[in-house]
């Protein structure tokens, strides 16, 4: 399966500024956002963030309860409706500002909420069942506080493919960063962070 990505056009650029690339002529963009994602997706396996979030909005079809679509739902963390909060209730007491999910008989997640109305945007952060392969199972939640450990990953991993693309001097560049990068601890101030600000490098379709 092809997954599409948006960059983030400010880590690619971080990245590639730190790798002395800052005009892209050793590597393109593709290259450097690929890093970044291999990266992301270490980041998420090393430290155990199982957080995901998954963007929805309302059509005027969505009369009815609307299916999940991811296959790794766990629990719902928290619940936006257009930037709003909404709380956990049971479907039968539903009532203002709040939501309930359920397991239905077709073997999915459905959800749904009070007032719903098209055109509305819920964002529902939860817990997931682990990293999957499946990226489109929902965007992974980095908090800020891994950003550092995001980016050295990031450049080793651009290192790799300059070892492996250039020769002499061009090359020696790579090695140089590589062991520069490569030498760094952990750092053990790194643990999941309780706030929901979060680091997108890629938007999943």
């Amino acid at each position: 399966m092809i997954i599409t990505k948006e960059y983030n056009n400010e880590l690619v650029s971080t990245v590639a500024l730190r790798c002395g690339d800052s005009q892209y002529k050793d590597f393109n963009r593709t290259i450097y956002a690929q890093a970044i994602f291999e990266a992301q997706r270490k980041t998420i396996k090393k430290y155990n963030l199982w957080e995901r979030s998954i963007e929805y909005k309302v059509t005027e079809e969505d009369t009815d309860e609307i299916v999940l679509g991811v296959s790794n739902f766990k629990a719902a963390s928290l619940f936006l409706v257009n930037g709003i909060e909404y709380n956990l209730r049971r479907k039968e007491r539903l009532e203002e500002s709040t939501y309930y999910t359920r397991f239905d008989d077709s073997i999915c997640y459905v959800f749904d909420y009070w007032e719903k109305t098209a055109g509305d945007v819920v964002i529902i952060y939860y817990v997931s069942h682990g990293p999957l392969s499946e990226e489109s199972d929902g965007n992974p939640v980095i908090p800020d506080i891994y950003y550092d450990e995001l980016i050295r990953l990031s450049i080793l991993g651009v290192a790799k493919y300059g070892i492996a693309t250039f020769r002499a001097e061009a090359k020696e560049k790579y090695v140089d960063l590589y062991r520069l990068y490569g030498k760094g601890e952990e750092d053990a101030t790194l643990q999941k962070d309780r706030d929901w600000t979060e680091i997108k490098p890629f938007i999943y379709p």
